[in-house]
């Protein structure tokens, strides 16, 4: 199975796949391409061991340049029998042996959420461009999609979690309004304090 359009395969996914009844019917011994896109889509691929010579089912996943996708077996009453976030790899291709007795499966394959840390520097030393800093980062939380989970932390003398991984605009907005007290503004150990959002003139 082929997951990118520039991946040569014997046939090509059947749009819309997005669930387990509208699955791609995928022939045994032939290949597969396919396309996560959007970033939330998610492709259905329906396999049917019935007769094979072995029970077992061999799958060969690749995507150029690395794979970014996550792939998880269903029997045929929908039940998953495994997961694997390929994601989290740096891989090209993988290749899996299920020994599972012959019948019908499913193959979901999706796309996880892009997962992106933001640092911010909340010493003492940066008291007098909090303005800045709060403003920046609001910006930078207000620009991310529902594709994307963000977290922040505040950099003192160590790491405070300022804000723990969300995709929601509004959570990460307030608590990017959050970081204008720094570290109780004098670069101590203590937790990043709060307060109301600075006015558009950005003073401290």
């Amino acid at each position: 199975m082929a997951r990118e359009e520039a991946l040569a395969g014997d046939d090509a996914e059947a749009e819309p796949n997005g669930s387990l009844e509208a699955a791609t019917p995928v022939v045994l011994g032939r290949s597969m391409v396919g396309r996560v896109d959007p970033p939330d889509d998610t492709d259905w691929y329906r396999i049917d061991t019935t007769g094979a010579a072995l029970p077992s089912l061999n799958v060969r996943i690749e995507e150029a340049p690395i794979l970014r996708v996550g792939l998880d077996l269903y029997d045929e009453a929908g039940t998953r029998i495994d997961e694997t976030p390929l994601y989290e790899g740096r891989d090209a291709r993988a290749a899996f042996t299920w020994h599972v007795p012959q019948g019908v499966y499913y193959l979901r394959v999706y796309r996880p959420l892009t997962s992106i840390v933001a640092l911010a520097d909340l010493s003492g030393s940066t008291d007098g461009v909090r303005g800045e800093i709060t403003r920046g980062l609001h910006a930078f939380v207000s620009q991310t999609t529902p594709y994307e989970r963000v977290s922040i932390l505040g950099f003192c003398s160590h790491l405070v979690p300022v804000a723990e991984f969300s995709n929601s605009r509004e959570e990460l907005e307030e608590a990017a309004y959050g970081v204008y007290g720094g570290c109780n503004g004098t670069g101590s150990t203590a937790p990043c304090s709060r307060r109301p959002a600075p006015s558009s003139s950005g003073k401290a």
